[in-house]
């Protein structure tokens, strides 16, 4: 009665000799003791189902143990109140060694867990202190326990594997699906572009191919190979420029087309641009041909061209047609030339006037023996001034058997029509005394 409670085990109890469990605590009121509660627990029943374990539908054979090795209770047997060493020698599933390992770690009362070293059917033994008691469990672990779960792994891997393998399956087919469609989209690209490519070389006559300018390489695109035999398909870029300044016509050309294709000038020059011409004169098989080549970048490091396309195109047609219409300017000009030299030898004075937007913009003077005469000074018209207006004032030099005459050709619309019929007008008026009595001419009016 002074005050205690605590749990104590029976090995044998006086009343029917089996084990029992006795607790015991005081009944206080107002803080005084007033009696005692005891329990007597036979737990050997209790503490068997209680210790009656399952993993994977295998049961698993556990002992309750008191610190100094008495079984208290099992999950398998009524063998309460023997010792646990010699429990264990007779069961035949432990080793000598493992034995004493489990007697040790109960008489330790540490956790222990080992594999047993004897082959049977305990695989895997463990000792478990009980919390807040002096009691040790010792559980043993079948090894078709482990059996069971490395099947059971095996089952979910086998499981998961076969989930995996489907999901590649079908990743194989939609990539299958998705690279048939991109091929036939790209067949038709290509289709496209190798049709566009072969027009283009038909219409053109050109060659096309790819410099890597940091590599120092060429490579000419598919089907477009050089019309120079000597040269390769794709080799080093410095011979590609030798072989082809080999074809063009003149030292000096030759000395240009060698510092346009450099590295160096086309990083320089297509450092800001997309693409740059260089016209070519070439002699190939005895022929004489006009070439462009067309450098245009492709791709830019930092903003300094690595990689550009060669489009070289033929022009000869087109050449020759512009030194033709060169040639017959050249013949027109000097036609004009000729001509202009033989109206103006005998005129008195020339000048120009705007015939579309009918105005006169620049002096009309003459010279005498003596003196410089301005015309629009002694007809009191400033510029610029109108056509029309200032051969109105004009009329009052002409004299009466000139003026009809003089008003037929000093028309705008007249005038208009005789230059779109290539005709050119020099008449001979007869002016005042006052003016003069020589041979009047008005050339090249515009």
């Amino acid at each position: 009665m002074s005050g205690a409670s605590g749990l104590e085990y029976v090995s044998a109890s006086r009343i029917n000799g089996k084990p029992m469990i006795v607790f015991y605590a005081p009944v206080k009121e107002g803080g005084e003791i007033k009696g005692l509660f005891l329990g007597l627990f036979f737990a050997q029943d209790y503490l068997r189902s209680m210790l009656t374990t399952e993993y994977f539908n295998v049961r698993v054979p556990m002992l309750l143990s008191s610190k100094d090795g008495t079984i208290v209770a099992s999950s398998s047997s009524n063998v309460s109140g023997d010792p646990l060493y010699p429990y264990l020698l007779d069961q035949k599933s432990m080793s000598t060694s493992d034995s004493r390992q489990v007697i040790d770690a109960v008489n330790d009362q540490k956790e222990t867990i080992f594999v047993n070293e004897k082959e049977g059917p305990i695989e895997n033994v463990s000792v478990l202190p009980v919390p807040c008691y002096d009691f040790m469990l010792v559980q043993g672990f079948p090894r078709q326990i482990t059996d069971v779960m490395v099947s059971n792994a095996n089952r979910s891997g086998f499981i998961l594997e076969g989930c995996l393998l489907i999901l590649f399956a079908l990743l194989l087919i939609y990539l299958f699906k998705k690279m048939r469609d991109r091929r036939k989209h790209l067949e038709v690209e290509n289709r496209i572009f190798v049709d566009v490519l072969e027009g283009v070389k038909i219409l053109f006559n050109s060659r096309y191919l790819v410099v890597d300018l940091d590599q120092d390489t060429y490579t000419y695109m598919a089907g477009s190979g050089p019309i120079n035999t000597r040269i390769p398909m794709e080799g080093i870029y410095s011979q590609f420029i030798q072989y082809h300044t080999a074809d063009i016509i003149g030292d000096e050309e030759k000395k240009a087309f060698d510092h346009f294709a450099q590295p160096e000038t086309l990083r320089q020059n297509l450092k800001d641009v997309d693409d740059i011409v260089h016209e070519c004169h070439v002699m190939r098989n005895g022929k004489e041909d006009w070439e462009h080549l067309i450098a245009v970048c492709l791709k830019r490091r930092k903003g300094i061209p690595t990689r550009i396309l060669y489009v070289r195109t033929n022009i000869t047609d087109l050449k020759n047609k512009e030194l033709h219409e060169q040639r017959e300017k050249a013949i027109q000009n000097r036609k004009e030339r000729q001509y202009k030299v033989a109206l103006l030898s005998s005129a008195f004075f020339a000048f120009e006037c705007n015939l579309s937007q009918e105005q006169i913009e620049q002096e009309i003077s003459f010279v005498t023996e003596n003196e410089h005469l301005s015309l629009f000074q002694k007809l009191q018209i400033d510029l610029p001034c109108s056509f029309s207006d200032f051969f109105d004032r004009w009329q009052s030099s002409i004299l009466p058997e000139s003026l009809l005459e003089y008003q037929k050709n000093m028309d705008a619309a007249f005038l208009i029509e005789c230059f779109k019929r290539k005709r050119w007008r020099s008449k001979s008026i007869i002016g005042h005394r006052s003016m003069t009595s020589r041979r009047v001419c008005g050339n090249r009016l515009s």
